[in-house]
């Protein structure tokens, strides 16, 4: 299996969930990433996080690569997700209520936020089961058609970056929700919110940061 050298980029063609099997370039550092595995890229002019499948992966120097370096995005993560609905996502939908959760939808786009209401078929627009996730772009409702996938996020991987304000709240408030900011600036420790083997220590920092962060100090 062929890696890239120092001087080669690694090319990745990547197809979205549209249908029209058309072929985009993205960049990446990641060299495990290989054909027929999904990742997650930043697409359109709002760099909404998307699923998309790796068609191919190829190695380019600078002045042999088939696209201009500097006008390609990259590849954020490597997912496990992809594009087949969950045949248990009405049951995960229920079972997150209250959770804060990652939304793929069916269009292959990635939504993060707490999972606030669940509305079940009787009483929804659609005749199905739906979700309503509350999102730093607003409140999201999702059916059960409109969703493949939906995960818990744990936020044990955020506490471990306190050494630094502000990478701290990036990270809160695009991966998580503003949300989980404001609950643990008010001292809601107790809750799911945090993880169990949290230090105390570590709680107390979050709290004096979200809170700066909530009373515009920081931010």
């Amino acid at each position: 299996m062929k890696s890239a050298s120092k001087k080669e980029y690694i090319f990745l063609s990547v197809e979205f969930n549209s249908g029209k099997n058309k072929s985009y370039y993205y960049l990446t550092d990641d060299d495990s990433i290989e054909p027929d595995d999904f990742v997650i890229v930043p697409a359109g002019k709002d760099n909404d996080e998307t699923l998309v499948y790796v068609a191919d992966k190829e190695y380019f120097d600078e002045y042999h690569a088939p696209f201009p370096i500097e006008k390609l995005k990259s590849v954020i993560r490597k997912s496990d997700k992809n594009w087949l609905h969950d045949e248990n996502i009405e049951e995960q939908m229920r079972s997150l209520f209250g959770k804060y959760v990652e939304v793929y939808s069916d269009s292959g786009k990635v939504f993060r936020g707490l999972l606030f209401c669940v509305v079940g078929p009787s009483e929804s627009e659609s005749g199905l089961t739906e979700i309503l996730v509350e999102a730093n772009s607003g409140f999201l409702k999702f059916s059960t058609e409109e969703v493949n996938w939906i995960c818990e996020i744990k936020p044990t991987t955020v506490l471990g970056k306190l050494n630094r304000k502000e990478h701290y709240c990036r990270v809160l408030k695009r991966y998580i929700s503003e949300g989980l900011c404001r609950a643990i600036a008010n001292g809601d420790e107790d809750t799911f919110l945090l993880p169990e083997d949290t230090p105390k220590c570590g709680i107390e920092k979050a709290q004096i940061i979200c809170k700066g962060c909530c009373e515009g100090m920081l931010m």
